[in-house]
């Protein structure tokens, strides 16, 4: 079992522990108002233990049922806080304790709302054939071999570019304290830049007619921030061809866009790295994307 892993039985709670993750949770209201809490893990989505027993039973005290559970960390209103989930299927050991039309009730309305918004928004804009379409972002390795590949990326390593990577893919993984807000503007600079980076989404995903509710859906709502950088590259790669007399500004639009503005947005940011390195890295990440793009529309021409 992976690092930070633990399993602990008690008489009534099976309880498996990650506490090297950290997660974001996503919120549905069912028909009678209760909130439920979820997150996509990998194994499948869990719900908020406590939420469950309070439809099911009227109170959270989830201790008193003999479900398995597991303790996550999420991250909530900016703070890590530590919480107890149930997978979907688990919701049926509960059936001893209360009517099963209950649970079937609540089980369906999972599988028809919850899933279906999970599934939503999973666009892709480059294919595969791309190489840095197969970077896995949860290997550190996988990253710096990419790297590694393009010549005078990574000049030499050093303890800040190790750290400037870690704290990348904390980030693209959602593994930091974003806030669930999108970050307000500050000056009328950055509102030209913002609408300048909305604009040309637009033209590329119609359903979004704001700002706010594009960066709802691409960074509160989702488990990792994968889908928005694949729009910021979209993004970045019109920019470079628009601008191609004035280096600097596709730079400066993409720090409105999507991850850089999530990068932003976290809480106690001075304490957790050096932001403008952060952001130096990931526009040069993005360039070297582009220039690959570019590359094979080229050999594809010929």
């Amino acid at each position: 079992m992976g690092e930070g892993y633990a399993i602990l039985q008690t008489t009534a709670l099976r309880i498996h522990i990650y506490m090297d993750e950290i997660w974001h949770p996503l919120e549905f209201r069912q028909p009678t108002g209760q909130i439920v809490r979820v997150i996509d893990a990998p194994g499948g989505i869990e719900l908020f233990a406590s939420d469950v027993c309070q439809i099911l039973f009227g109170n959270s005290q989830f201790n008193d049922y003999e479900v398995e559970l597991t303790e996550r960390i999420v991250v909530m209103d900016g703070e890590n806080i530590q919480v107890f989930t149930m997978c979907a299927t688990s919701i049926y050991a509960l059936e001893k304790y209360v009517d099963l039309k209950q649970i079937k009730n609540l089980a369906q309305w999972v599988r028809t709302k919850i899933l279906p918004n999970l599934k939503k928004n999973n666009f892709c804009f480059y294919p595969p054939k791309h190489r840095f379409k197969n970077i896995d972002y949860k290997s550190k390795e996988s990253l710096i071999n990419y790297l590694n590949e393009n010549e005078g990326f990574i000049q030499e390593e050093t303890k800040e570019i190790e750290e400037t990577i870690d704290f990348y893919l904390r980030l693209i993984q959602k593994k930091l304290p974003i806030t669930t807000d999108c970050p307000a503007l500050k000056n009328n600079e950055e509102e030209y830049l913002r609408s300048t980076y909305f604009e040309i989404v637009k033209n590329v995903v119609r359903e979004f007619d704001r700002y706010e509710y594009l960066y709802h859906d691409l960074v509160i709502s989702t488990t990792d921030l994968l889908m928005a950088q694949e729009l910021d590259l979209v993004v970045f790669v019109v920019l470079k061809r628009l601008y191609q007399n004035q280096a600097e500004l596709p730079g400066e639009i993409l720090k409105q866009g999507l991850v850089l503005q999530a990068l932003n947005s976290i809480t106690n940011i001075s304490s957790l790295g050096h932001i403008e390195s952060i952001e130096q890295f990931y526009i040069r990440l993005l360039e070297n994307f582009r220039n690959e793009i570019i590359k094979l529309w080229e050999e594809e021409k010929k």
